[in-house]
């Protein structure tokens, strides 16, 4: 951290003990003060030179081991607050429920997956991330923990069930004759299911099959989704 930056934090957390600072600065809340930061935040990210310069910031300071040890504490205290879950989880079903919002994150994400520089630069930094020993080891843990918890393995096993049914039938109706399979991604999934067996002949264990996969593809599918591709 800079002097500059020590003196800012020492600042804050002066003002942050104060119970009416706190509240002035607890502005979050307030739609006009939090448009005006948005507003801000985007403004500074559309120029070039200081979107280079915050992400120059922001790589060093991921680069420096006490930040980023700090950072993932407080992530993982964030994350891990029900209250936090919650909240996150009621935004993001409210968002999602807007159709706007849907059909722009579909679009955003056709788009980065057409790319080929896209998906060329997210494959480099998906093995650039699991290079990384510390970052490995949290999403380990963050998976075994996952695959640990029995209401998190019935809400994604439903999850499942619900998206195997619909396409079911979809399958069910084309058979009938009563709709059409959409065009397209045909090439691309019968390439990927070709590789995933290969993988498997190759003696590679799911986990390892998925890691290599969703690097190379710059996704991020689950293990029974490659369990699935591989017995179509």
């Amino acid at each position: 951290m800079t002097r500059k930056g020590r003196r800012i934090s020492v600042a804050l957390k002066r003002a942050w003990a104060d119970p009416e600072k706190r509240v002035r600065l607890n502005s979050w809340t307030n739609p006009d003060v939090r448009k005006r930061r948005s507003d801000g935040v985007r403004r500074a990210w559309a120029d070039p030179e200081k979107r280079k310069r915050l992400s120059a910031n922001q790589k060093a300071n991921w680069a420096n081991p006490v930040i980023r040890k700090r950072r993932s504490k407080a992530i993982q205290r964030a994350k891990s607050n029900p209250a936090n879950r919650a909240k996150t989880s009621a935004s993001m079903k409210a968002a999602w429920a807007r159709p706007d919002y849907r059909e722009r994150t579909y679009r955003k994400i056709q788009q980065s997956n057409g790319n080929p520089a896209k998906r060329a630069k997210n494959s480099a930094a998906m093995t650039a991330f699991w290079a990384d020993p510390v970052c490995r080891r949290l999403i380990v843990k963050a998976m075994r923990e996952a695959a640990a918890d029995p209401e998190r393995r019935n809400r994604k096993s439903e999850a499942l069930k619900r998206t195997w049914a619909e396409r079911n039938a979809i399958l069910r109706a084309h058979r009938n004759g009563q709709v059409a399979l959409p065009v397209g991604g045909r090439p691309r999934k019968n390439e990927e299911r070709a590789e995933v067996k290969r993988l498997r002949g190759d003696g590679k264990s799911w986990t390892q099959i998925q890691l290599q996969m969703n690097r190379k593809y710059g996704v991020n599918k689950s293990v029974g989704a490659y369990r699935s591709l591989a017995s179509e």
